[in-house]
């Protein structure tokens, strides 16, 4: 569960690293993307969030590939925001996952 908000092949390696099931992980970042992008958008128009930058790296933080890809189809700062979010999220997590997890079992 800690890694589920970064793509899957860095989860998969990353949930390896940290004693985790890598199949288990797979299915949480794969739920953790879809129900992001299904509920990100409308929650985002709910609360009244409409600025680029801010729906982009949202929804390329958490719902990272498919978060995207439907930051893209709002504009291209939206999906090149997300893009470059999910990136480093997917480096911060790499990084310091491994070196937390052991610290909260």
């Amino acid at each position: 569960m800690s890694v589920k908000f970064v793509t899957v092949p860095v989860a998969i390696e990353t949930a390896k690293i940290i004693g985790g099931d890598p199949a288990l992980t797979a299915a949480f970042v794969v739920g953790t993307g879809i129900s992001g992008t299904m509920i990100g958008p409308w929650l985002m128009n709910k609360t009244g969030i409409s600025h680029p930058l801010s729906r982009g790296l949202s929804l390329g933080t958490i719902s990272h590939g498919q978060g995207t890809a439907g930051a893209a189809t709002e504009g291209e700062l939206q999906g090149a925001i997300a893009g470059v979010a999910m990136g480093i999220a997917a480096i911060f997590t790499s990084i310091v996952a491994p070196l937390l997890v052991p610290f909260l079992y």
